[in-house]
């Protein structure tokens, strides 16, 4: 729905672990405020997965 409420193309992303329960999630970025191909769904998602699960 954040995409909705912007002016972007609503999409989304998530990705779920083997008991179907949401570990990531993501909107599109790509035009909002100009065109960037390093911010679609799915990138956002994977980006934010891996923030939150990186290990040092």
């Amino acid at each position: 729905m954040k995409s909705l409420d912007s002016v972007d193309y609503s999409v989304g992303s998530i990705i779920v672990d083997d008991e179907s329960a949401i570990v990531a999630f993501g909107h599109n970025l790509a035009y909002f405020s100009s065109f960037r191909s390093d911010v679609h769904a799915e990138t956002v998602t994977l980006n934010y997965f891996e923030e939150k699960n990186h290990k040092s």
